[in-house]
């Protein structure tokens, strides 16, 4: 059903700025079957997501990064590290939905690293939403 609007969902839609798209949107991403190439791009999307002054859009962009993980394995190691830090400095929500999500990953067998650096003003320091998670 969302297949004809995939590329329109990755995008267009998911640039949008509107916090109730962007957490719709979180939720629809990891649904796409994507392709590789499909899948850095909503990967770097949903970092960005994670940047949000909405705490709900943040919250929704971790559940999304964790499904696709669970999806491709090889970005489980990547989510995870970037999971850790959002659950030490996040919000509580961000925090209570880290521990369900890295419960979760513990499941799923690692095979990646995830590149980081250091953020102004220590805004989810490492968190690097242009950062590769690649195979």
């Amino acid at each position: 059903m969302l297949r004809p609007y995939k590329r329109l969902s990755i995008e267009t839609i998911a640039k949008i700025n509107q916090q109730e798209v962007r957490w719709h949107t979180a939720q629809i991403l990891p649904r796409l079957k994507l392709n590789k190439n499909e899948r850095q791009r909503v990967i770097a999307l949903l970092k960005m997501y994670l940047l949000d002054k909405s705490r709900i859009v943040k919250t929704f962009a971790m559940q999304a990064l964790t499904e696709i993980a669970i999806q491709d394995n090889g970005y489980v190691e990547g989510v995870r590290n970037l999971l850790d830090k959002l659950t030490e400095e996040g919000s509580l929500a961000m925090k209570a939905r880290g521990r369900k999500l890295l419960f979760l990953l513990k499941k799923t067998k690692p095979s990646v690293t995830l590149q980081s650096r250091q953020y102004p003003h220590g805004q989810l320091r490492g968190i690097n939403p242009r950062a590769t998670i690649s195979h």
